[in-house]
Formats: structure tokens, sequence, C-alpha cells
């Protein structure tokens, strides 16, 4: 059995200057085109933008209860499927920061409406 090697890419998203959330992206470069793997490579671009072309559809994982660090209030893990084949190519972990709560007005995790990053 072959084994496809994995990357690894880390981005904050901010606004403003202030931190919304972070993510981390373990993505499988053999699954993805040239053209996307250099974009991933030599830009900043966000992740969801640079594999959009894939269609792809979020397969969220339930029934966690993750021990999030302080200053984050939620947790969003999905595996991310290419939309023709439905063939996994990346593994996402999203944090998101208290900020959210504040922007939303949102006095409980589960009030705030959060749609992370693909």
């Amino acid at each position: 059995m072959r084994l496809d090697a994995l990357k690894l890419r880390h981005v904050s998203i901010r606004c403003g200057g202030i931190e919304l959330s972070n993510a981390w992206n373990w993505y499988v470069p053999s699954r993805l085109t040239a053209e996307m793997n250099k974009m991933l490579d030599t830009s900043e671009t966000p992740f969801g933008l640079a594999v959009k072309n894939l269609a792809f559809t979020r397969q969220v994982e339930h029934g966690f209860a993750p021990a999030l660090p302080p200053g984050f209030i939620f947790q969003q893990r999905a595996l991310l499927l290419r939309g023709l084949d439905h063939v996994p190519f990346a593994f996402v972990l999203e944090n998101y920061t208290e900020n959210n709560r504040r922007l939303t007005g949102a006095t409980r995790t589960d009030d705030a409406q959060v749609n992370g990053p693909h």
C-alpha cells in the first residue's frame, strides 16, 4: 500500500488586526492540481480559495469535546472531500477566538453562527 505525503499549512484569520480564528490544514499535495500546489506554496491565498475548483464538501467531525486553549470558544474539525469523486484530500482543524463573540454580540458559544473558511 502506497502512502501519500502530507503537507501542513497554518493560517491565522484576522480582521483589522484582530485574530478571529486559526486553522491547521493537513493536505495531500498529490490529490491537488499543480496550480493549486503552487498557489499554496508561494502565496498567502486562503486554503479554501486555492482549492475551490475541486468543488469540495466538508464532512464535519462530530462527537468530540476538545479542551480549548484559553481565549478560544469553538473548534471545528472537518475532512475535505473532492466533489467529483469524494476522495478525501485534506483535514482541517479550525479554532475560533472569543473575538468572534465580541463581534457578533453572542453570549454563548452556541449562539454564534460560525461558518469557518473552507
